[in-house]
C-alpha cells in the first residue's frame, strides 16, 4: 500500500492568503500586477489536478506585452503551480496555473515498451516517482478480487497509443484508472488512485476512510455538516433516480475550511426519527473544493460514491444517487 500523507487539521494550499506572500517566477504576485489583478481562486477536483485561475484586467496591454512563460512558478501557500493556459478577452487575461506535479506528469511524454500485466499500481507508481512526487492508494493485484470477486482484469501497460502516440503519462494514468473503473486525482502534489470501495474503508483498510484517517476525522471525529452552523452557512443538493451521481454543494467560512479531497464526511443528522437534511442525510464524498482569495467563503462539492459493480457489469436500471446509509462500523462507532 503505498504511503498516505497527512496535512494536519487545516488543508494545504488553502491557508490565509496575502499577495505579498504569493510569488510568481520566484518575485511577489502583488509587485508584479498590482492592481491589475481582478480575482483569483483555488480549486482541487477528484475528476482532475489542482489550479489557480488567475483574472487580471489589462487596458493598456502592458501584461501582454510583457508576458509569462509557459511553466512559469507560481507559489501559494507554500504549493508550487505552472502555467497552462492563458486567454484574452478584450481587456482581461486569464491565467490557469495547474498542480507542479501534474505539470511534470504531462510532461513526461512518448511511447513506452508495451509490459502486458497486472500491476497498474506499480506501472503509475513508476510515472509518479520519476516526477518526483508521492502516489496514495491500494495494490491494485491485491485488492481487485476483494472488491469485485473477478479475477484480476489483465491490461496492456504502455504509454502511448496507435490515436496518441505522444501521449504524456497524465493522460496514461487518466485512461488506465477508467478501464477499470478506479478514481484518480492530484491533491496538493500527492496522486491519488483506488476504487471508492477503498476510499469509503470498506476494502484494502483497516476499516477506517484513507483521507479520514490522514485527516484525523475517523469515528466520532468524521466532519458533520449541519446548515446553520459556525462552519457552514448552505447545503444545496440535487437528486435524480437516472443519475448515479448524486452531488451536493456545500457553502462554508474559510476560517473553518477544513475539508479534503477524497475525505468522506457527514451531512446532516437523525433527530428524534427525522432528518435534518432530508434524503440528503447521509455520507458522502468530498469531490471538489474552490475558494476565492477575496472572499470569505469557500465552496465545497459532495458526491454520492460509485460502487464498483456499476462499472463491471452496467445495467439500466435506475440507480439512485443516495447517500450511504450506513457507512462503516468503524466510522460510526
Amino acid at each position: 500500500m503505498a504511503k498516505i500523507v497527512n496535512y494536519g487539521p487545516k488543508v494545504a494550499g488553502f491557508g490565509p492568503l496575502d499577495l505579498t506572500t504569493i510569488t510568481l517566477d520566484g518575485k511577489p504576485l502583488g509587485n508584479l500586477y498590482g492592481n491589475a489583478i481582478l480575482d483569483m481562486f483555488i480549486q482541487r477536483t477528484i475528476s482532475g489536478c489542482s489550479t489557480v485561475t488567475l483574472q487580471l484586467n489589462d487596458p493598456t496591454r502592458e501584461i501582454l506585452r510583457n508576458l509569462i512563460k509557459q511553466g512559469a512558478a507560481l507559489n501559494v501557500d507554500g504549493l508550487e503551480y505552472n502555467l497552462t493556459q492563458f486567454s484574452k478577452a478584450s481587456d482581461q487575461l486569464q491565467m490557469i496555473f495547474e498542480s507542479s506535479l501534474t505539470y511534470r506528469l504531462g510532461l513526461q511524454q512518448g511511447q513506452t515498451k508495451a509490459t502486458p500485466g497486472y500491476n497498474i499500481t506499480q506501472f503509475i507508481q513508476n510515472f509518479v516517482n520519476e516526477a518526483g512526487g508521492t502516489l496514495v492508494g491500494p495494490d491494485y493485484e491485491t485488492i481487485w478480487p476483494l472488491i469485485t470477486n473477478q479475477p484480476i482484469y489483465k491490461l496492456n501497460l504502455v504509454r502511448g497509443t496507435s490515436a496518441d502516440p505522444d501521449e504524456s503519462s497524465w493522460a496514461c494514468m487518466n485512461r488506465l484508472a477508467s478501464s477499470v473503473g478506479w478514481r484518480i486525482w492530484e491533491s496538493a502534489n500527492v496522486v491519488y488512485f483506488g476504487p471508492d470501495e477503498y476510499w469509503l474503508g470498506r476494502a484494502g483498510t483497516n476499516g477506517n476512510p484513507p483521507v479520514n484517517e490522514a485527516m484525523g476525522t475517523t469515528g466520532n471525529n468524521i466532519p458533520v455538516l449541519e446548515e446553520f452552523t459556525q462552519k457552514i452557512q448552505l447545503i444545496d443538493f440535487d437528486w435524480n433516480v437516472g443519475q448515479p451521481f448524486g452531488q451536493a454543494t456545500v457553502t462554508c467560512l474559510l476560517d473553518n475550511f477544513e475539508f479534503n479531497i477524497g475525505e468522506i464526511v457527514k451531512v446532516g443528522s437523525t433527530i428524534n426519527g427525522v432528518n435534518t437534511m432530508g434524503v440528503a442525510t447521509g455520507y458522502w464524498m468530498v469531490y471538489s473544493i474552490q475558494r476565492d482569495m477575496y472572499r470569505p467563503e469557500a465552496s465545497v462539492v459532495l458526491q454520492v460514491p460509485m460502487p464498483i459493480g456499476e462499472y463491471i457489469a452496467p445495467n439500466s436500471l435506475p440507480v439512485p444517487g443516495l447517500p450511504l446509509q450506513p457507512l462503516t462500523s468503524a466510522m460510526i462507532k
